[in-house]
């Protein structure tokens, strides 16, 4: 700071009049060729914001000149669409502007602090925003970065892609799928699942087993910055139902509330169980003129029989060959599908061409709707088919003979396959 005091002197000869010192023109002044400096307190560079949890009612900042607050005549700001490329202009309360536009920010006392209200941000975008102070002396600061920041009150949303709604599984490795937000992959922060069993509990990621009495989620994991998320190492048990929800959080703390069945909500059964079957007609105990269909019966533990098949071998001497749907042309054992309604019995009509006084071999298997197929396969059942009438001779009373008294008559019976049940004479 500077002090001037003027004296005046006239042009009188000999001394001159001089102005007494008490009554001297004096004045002080600063002389300031430095700029002041303006800072961006709110927002924070590279932050997210939205309209409740991490909201942005206004921007604020602090400016100093020479480390002096009384030294700052005038703080502005501008804010551009880092998409658009477009500034705020205040008087049509838009971003319209193609040139940087200035707009005013008011002093707050007690701390130094210049704030104004934020012009109306759109959800998703991102804005580039700087300071401009001036000090008292005009000095004007030099335009400096931009603090970017992304605006967005819109929650991200989940999809799970395996497994589907309503599956029956074998086995489940890995639950995965997909993820999205309004400003894009990039403002993801987290993807979270929670995963019931039938039997009320919840998984916790902490301890990794069902043990947890309410809805409880752990965080699905990433290995391209969420373009998929995934868990693995579920401990699942066959037998079981299981519900999985998925839910996301994105960086500006907006989480993800809206569930959907068959898109972030989904249920799935668990069963490595095979299934069984047997057939009960034919069943063995008798020799058959006629076999209109084979009928048999099929279980399985949870996610229920889907299709059963049947295999019908002939055997010719030592040679077995087996029914391929259209004649015995397989040399190997071939199943025909039947047909399964979904309950007891299944049935199997098509017209087999069995030849009278040979031995049929039957047996079935199942899979059921997880794809487990049944293994343990049941014994072959042996049925003989036979069409041929029995033939029967008689040796006495010899054929043309004359007798006086007959006590019996004797002969014999046979027949190929089934055995004489009765004669009669």
């Amino acid at each position: 700071m500077y002090y001037i005091r003027v004296q005046a002197t006239d042009n009188v000869l000999d001394t001159g009049n001089s102005e007494p010192l008490v009554s001297l023109a004096s004045a002080t002044f600063v002389y300031d060729i430095q700029h002041p400096t303006a800072t961006i307190a709110v927002p924070v560079n590279n932050e997210y914001y939205n309209g409740s949890s991490q909201p942005l009612p206004s921007i604020s900042g602090a400016a100093l000149d020479e480390g002096l607050i009384s030294r700052v005549d005038s703080v502005v700001f501008s804010i551009r669409e880092t998409g658009t490329g477009l500034y705020w202009d205040y008087n049509a309360s838009t971003f319209n502007s193609a040139g940087e536009l200035f707009n005013n920010m008011n002093f707050i006392a007690g701390p130094d602090v210049w704030a104004s209200t934020r012009p109306a941000l759109t959800d998703g975008y991102n804005y580039e925003l700087r300071l401009q102070a001036t000090d008292l002396a005009t000095n004007a600061q030099p335009l400096g970065s931009f603090t970017n920041f992304t605006y967005d009150i819109s929650s991200p949303t989940t999809r799970i892609t395996l497994p589907v709604d309503g599956a029956k599984l074998i086995s489940l490795p890995t639950i995965s799928g997909t993820v999205s937000d309004s400003i894009g992959l990039g403002g993801i922060e987290t993807v979270e699942l929670a995963i019931r069993v039938d039997t009320g509990t919840w998984y916790s990621g902490v301890s990794e087993t069902f043990d947890a009495g309410g809805e409880t989620f752990f965080t699905a994991k990433t290995t391209n910055s969420y373009q998929t998320w995934f868990a693995t190492g579920i401990p699942f048990v066959s037998g079981h139902e299981y519900w999985v929800k998925s839910r996301s959080t994105d960086k500006a703390t907006n989480e993800e509330d809206n569930f959907v069945v068959s898109v972030n909500t989904i249920t799935f059964t668990f069963d490595s169980d095979k299934p069984e079957s047997r057939v009960t007609f034919p069943d063995g105990t008798e020799v058959r003129s006629t076999i209109s269909q084979i009928t048999g019966t099929a279980s399985d533990g949870k996610a229920g029989v889907d299709r059963v098949y049947v295999s019908v071998g002939q055997l010719v001497g030592l040679t077995t060959s087996y029914f391929n749907g259209a004649g015995f042309n397989a040399a190997t054992e071939y199943f025909n599908l039947t047909n399964w309604s979904g309950s007891d019995p299944w049935t199997y009509n098509t017209a087999i061409p069995y030849a009278s006084g040979l031995k049929y071999m039957l047996r079935s298997y199942a899979v059921d709707e997880a794809g487990n197929v049944e293994t343990a396969l049941p014994a072959q059942i042996e049925v003989y088919y036979d069409v041929t009438k029995p033939t029967t001779t008689i040796y006495e009373p010899g054929q043309a003979s004359f007798i006086s008294a007959m006590s019996q008559v004797k002969g014999t019976a046979y027949d190929k396959t089934a055995e004489v049940e009765s004669l009669l004479a």
